[in-house]
C-alpha cells in the first residue's frame, strides 16, 4: 500500500467529521479545527499522508480545504515556487500546519525522499499516539513506512510488534530501535519506580518521546536472535551498583551495564556531519538465576526509571567489549530484587 500511495500522482484525505467554512475567502482552518478529525489519529492514514506527492485535504462537503505540498529535491528554488504557484487552486499549503498537528518535521513533508533517512525510532514516533481497531494494525500500518515485508499474522496481537522490531534488526544496525520509554498512559501507576521489560517495546505508543531521536551512523557488531534472547555485542561499562546487591547470597550481585546507543537526541545545534547532541544511553541488569543448574547462563532485561540511581554512582572502569543475552519481549514488572532480602543478609 505504501509503494501505490508513493506512485500516485495526487491522493485526496476525505475528513468527514471537519464542516465547510461558509465563507469561501475564509475557507482556511486553523491547526485546532483540523485537530479534531478523526482522520489523525488512525494508524493507516499515516502512510495516505506521507507516502503521496501531493494530498488533497476536503471536508464533508467535498470542499478543498488545503493541501500538503511534497516536491522533489533536486528542484531549484525558482522552480520549486512556480509548482507551488501551479498547486494554488487546491487551496493553501498546510504543511506547517500538519507539522503542529501530527509532531512530523515539516522537512520530512516537504520532501518524500527522506523520509528513509529518519531513524527508526523517529518514524515509529509518527504513529505513537494513533490507534487501530485491531492491535495487529499498530504494526501492520509502519511496514511499508519502514521498508518490511513480513506475512500479517491476525490474531497474534502484541507479538506483531515484536516480530516487526526482529525484522528491524536483521537488515539495519540503527539501535534507535532500543531508544524508547515506557508509556506514561499505561504505567502511570508506577512511575518513578525501577521496572524491568525486554529489550523491545510492546506499542509504538512507547516511542512517543523518540521524535528527535537520531543516528549517528556508528559502525555496530551484528545482532543475533537466539532462543534465550538477542545476542548482543556492544561496548559498555559497569555500574557500581552491582556492588551494592546481594540479594542472592553465595552467587553474589547482579551485573548492570550501561550501554550507549549509536543514536543521539537532536538539538538545536545538531547537525548531520557533527557530532553533537544528547548521548541515549540504556540499562540492562542481570536476571536472577533460580535454579544452580542454569549458572552458567545469563541473561539480561532492560531496566526503566533507573537515572537516579545510577547518577548518585556513576558508571565506573572504562568502557569495555561485552556479549549479553537480553530477553527480547516479556511483561513490564517492578524490579522487585532491589528491595531487601529477608533470607539474606
Amino acid at each position: 500500500m505504501y509503494v501505490w500511495y508513493w506512485n500516485a500522482y495526487r491522493c485526496y484525505a476525505y475528513l468527514s467529521d471537519v464542516g465547510h467554512a461558509p465563507d469561501v475567502d475564509n475557507a482556511f482552518l486553523t491547526p485546532q479545527q483540523l485537530d479534531t478529525s478523526e482522520w489523525f489519529t488512525r494508524g493507516w492514514t499515516l502512510q495516505e499522508l506521507l507516502a503521496p506527492q501531493t494530498v488533497i485535504f476536503v471536508d464533508d462537503e467535498w470542499q478543498i480545504i488545503g493541501h500538503k505540498c511534497c516536491l522533489p529535491c533536486w528542484c531549484m528554488s525558482e522552480t520549486r515556487y512556480a509548482l507551488k504557484q501551479d498547486l494554488g487552486h487546491l487551496g493553501p499549503i498546510l504543511n506547517e500546519q500538519l507539522t503542529e498537528i501530527t509532531g512530523i518535521d515539516g522537512e520530512f513533508l516537504e520532501r518524500c525522499e527522506k523520509i528513509q533517512t529518519a531513524s527508526i525510532a523517529r518514524r515509529i514516533s509518527w504513529a505513537s499516539k494513533r490507534k487501530t481497531t485491531r492491535i495487529e494494525d499498530m504494526a501492520y500500518c509502519l511496514l511499508g513506512l519502514l521498508r518490511v515485508n513480513m506475512p500479517l499474522l491476525y490474531g497474534e496481537g502484541e507479538t506483531a510488534f515484536c516480530r516487526l522490531q526482529e525484522e528491524l534488526i536483521k537488515r539495519s544496525t540503527d539501535q534507535s530501535i532500543f531508544a524508547w520509554t515506557l508509556n506514561e498512559a499505561e504505567y502511570g501507576h508506577i512511575a518513578n519506580v525501577p521496572k524491568v521489560s525486554g529489550i523491545f517495546a510492546h506499542s509504538p505508543a512507547d516511542f512517543e518521546k523518540s521524535g528527535s531521536v537520531c543516528t549517528t551512523g556508528a559502525d555496530t557488531w551484528p545482532y543475533t536472535m537466539t532462543n534465550t534472547g538477542l545476542h548482543l555485542r556492544t561496548v559498555a561499562r559497569r555500574s557500581r551498583l552491582a556492588r551494592k546487591i546481594g540479594r542472592y547470597g553465595s552467587r553474589g550481585g547482579q551485573e548492570i551495564f550501561v550501554i550507549r546507543l549509536n543514536c543521539r537526541l537532536e538539538t538545536v545545534e545538531w547537525t548531520p556531519s557533527k557530532d553533537s547532541g544528547e548521548p541515549i544511553d540504556i540499562v540492562v541488569a542481570e536476571c536472577p538465576r533460580p535454579f544452580q543448574g542454569l549458572a552458567h547462563l545469563r541473561r539480561f532485561q532492560r531496566i526503566h526509571d533507573f537515572g537516579r540511581m545510577l547518577a548518585d554512582s556513576c558508571p565506573i572502569g572504562p568502557p569495555e567489549d561485552v556479549n549479553l543475552y537480553v530477553r527480547t519481549f516479556n511483561h513490564v514488572e517492578v524490579l522487585r530484587w532491589l528491595d531487601p532480602d529477608p533470607y539474606y543478609p
